[in-house]
């Protein structure tokens, strides 16, 4: 099993992708910065009428306020800041304005894009024949991926913080806050684990359909929020068939994507830690189940 972990990593060491993906993450900070200052200048502008005003305003006020589902950041990669931070002489928390781009779902299909493109890269490449002879090679080669995943991620939400903190002092018109409370700080772990279940349910699809174009697409979708239609037509069943109101998004991972933060509940921080090990782990039995009865092509 070592062996297999030292050559992923080596190997994710020597990859040029490992560092444009990086890149990327930079990218979406210094997007999802620009973006804010550009919001803020509009409405600290003269260019809208009061009308216009009250219409942003309102619009940036309802979506802040969506709790669940679709609802909670919308359908796509969306960027909402608080409303407050548009007042140039408010102060913004640094660790707080971080959660756009993980509620947005950005940084979710980066990690699940490349959990396919690296969890495939043995069968695509033909290196995975040459280990036949290893007694549950399959299983254990997943493993390795998955401890990639993680460290990968861990490396993403570390770059995605850091770029926070130099970039936005210097893009934002606002006073920039450091500190981080502990609910925050568990809020920001309880992310990092639902991004890895969700890079755990993107290897599961790879073993599955045995290709990324699939994995790659279901991801995405998951991520930008469109099986929330689902999700709630699944609720809108139970709740006729059982008279029942109940929310399935809670209950899944790409539905705790957009609920953890650091306002959330401390029951609600927990659920989504429970949801995300859980789904980890049921995720990994069945890519090892199902690797280990699949024939090396």
């Amino acid at each position: 099993m070592l062996k297999f972990i030292k050559m992923d990593f080596y190997r994710v060491s020597r990859q040029k992708s490992t560092f444009i993906f990086l890149a990327i993450v930079v990218g979406i900070v210094l997007m999802t910065l620009g973006a804010t200052r550009l919001e803020q200048e509009l409405l600290n502008s003269d260019l809208l009428t009061a009308e216009e005003t009250q219409i942003f305003t309102s619009t940036m006020e309802m979506t802040d306020s969506a709790d669940s589902g679709i609802l909670a950041g919308g359908i796509g990669m969306n960027v909402n800041p608080s409303l407050e931070w548009m007042d140039p002489d408010s102060e913004v928390p640094v660790f707080e304005f971080a959660e756009q781009p993980l509620k947005g779902g950005m940084i979710a299909i980066l990690i699940m894009v490349y959990a396919v493109i690296f969890g495939y890269a043995e069968r695509r490449n033909g290196y995975i024949k040459n280990l036949v002879g290893e007694k549950h090679f399959k299983a254990k080669l997943l493993l390795s991926k998955m401890s990639v995943v993680a460290v990968f991620t861990a490396v993403v939400f570390l770059v995605l913080y850091l770029a926070m903190m130099l970039f936005a002092p210097l893009i934002m018109m606002n006073s920039i806050s450091y500190s981080i409370s502990g609910d925050m700080f568990l809020a920001i772990i309880a992310q990092y684990a639902v991004h890895l279940a969700l890079g755990a349910f993107t290897l599961l699809l790879t073993i599955i359909f045995e290709g990324t174009t699939l994995p790659i697409v279901i991801g995405t979708l998951l991520s930008m929020g469109i099986f929330g239609l689902l999700y709630n037509l699944i609720n809108s069943l139970i709740l006729k068939l059982f008279d029942k109101a109940v929310s399935v998004a809670n209950y899944l991972p790409s539905g705790q994507l957009r609920l953890m933060n650091g306002g959330a509940a401390d029951g609600d921080i927990s659920r989504g830690f429970i949801v995300a090990g859980v789904f980890i782990v049921l995720y990994l039995i069945l890519a090892c189940f199902i690797a280990e009865k699949k024939d090396v092509k």
